[in-house]
């Protein structure tokens, strides 16, 4: 017969307290059903001790795990390692009402797991609306290792029930090429779209050095900045909040009034969910 493991006689262990617990809180004072509760909440209580402990130790051997490679590998491969675990553990930000992805690969990845989370949030709702704006670099939409798999999530969430709004801004009466190029496949996975034009200046008091796409209905944002101070800049990093605001901006506010100053790109048309 096979052994069984530590963590599953740890597990059976609290399973057998839980029940001599409701035993003895049976036979001292009953009834039945408030013992086998009771037994039910002691295991409960013993079960999550066991699971945060047992975290605990994995988090330690992971760390003993790097130190050992690095000690035993002090060469081109362990300087990467500790270069490579430097730059993630700088990478991420936590703030109180927002977190930052400082990294531009890592920022692009998160906006993807972004739409991935979202396509599984519209399964359980009834509605969804992402109202965004894309001034920033638009490769992203158009020769990016990402970009297909950015238009697939979006289309699975607008054949889902979703809705999405996007604002692509350059500096053009009529769009650009590449604009008309991401309009295109963005229409085919039933996205809106429309077009602001940076020269016309209807809108005086914002860089569009950012990007951002609003979850209209919760308040959730997804920013990419990209530290230029004009508009067409590449990302630099992500940031994360629920709060609708950046820098000052009503990210609502601010679309509504992007969205009036701008115009239906023509010949573009997005497919029905």
């Amino acid at each position: 017969m096979n052994r069984l493991s530590q963590s599953a006689l740890m597990k059976i262990v609290f399973a057998l307290i839980g029940l001599i617990v409701g035993l003895l809180d049976y036979f001292i004072k009953g009834p039945l059903s408030d013992s086998i509760f009771k037994a039910f909440i002691v295991a409960a209580i013993l079960f999550i001790g066991e699971l945060v402990l047992e975290s605990r130790d994995s988090q330690k051997r992971e760390k003993e795990a790097y130190a050992t490679f690095v000690r035993r590998n002090r060469n081109l491969t362990g300087t990467l390692l500790t270069q490579l675990n430097g730059e993630l553990e700088r990478a991420v930000k936590v703030q109180e009402s927002q977190f930052i992805v400082d990294h531009e690969t890592l920022a692009i990845l998160s906006y993807d797991t972004f739409w991935k989370l979202l396509v599984e949030q519209i399964e359980t709702r009834r509605k969804l609306t992402v109202h965004t704006i894309h001034s920033c670099a638009l490769d992203v939409w158009v020769e990016h290792p990402l970009t297909t798999s950015l238009l697939n999530r979006q289309r699975d969430f607008c054949q889902k029930g979703g809705t999405i709004v996007r604002i692509l801004c350059d500096r053009n009466r009529v769009p650009g090429e590449q604009v008309q190029s991401a309009a295109r496949n963005m229409a085919e996975a039933g996205i809106e779209v429309v077009h602001y034009n940076l020269a016309s200046q209807r809108i005086t008091d914002h860089n569009f050095a950012w990007d951002y796409a609003l979850v209209d209905e919760t308040g959730d944002a997804a920013i990419w900045d990209s530290f230029a101070n004009s508009p067409g800049g590449v990302i630099g990093e992500a940031v994360y909040s629920n709060h609708g605001e950046y820098k000052g901006k009503d990210l609502r506010e601010l679309w509504q009034r992007v969205r009036a100053a701008s115009t239906p790109i023509p010949s573009v048309t997005p497919n029905e969910p």
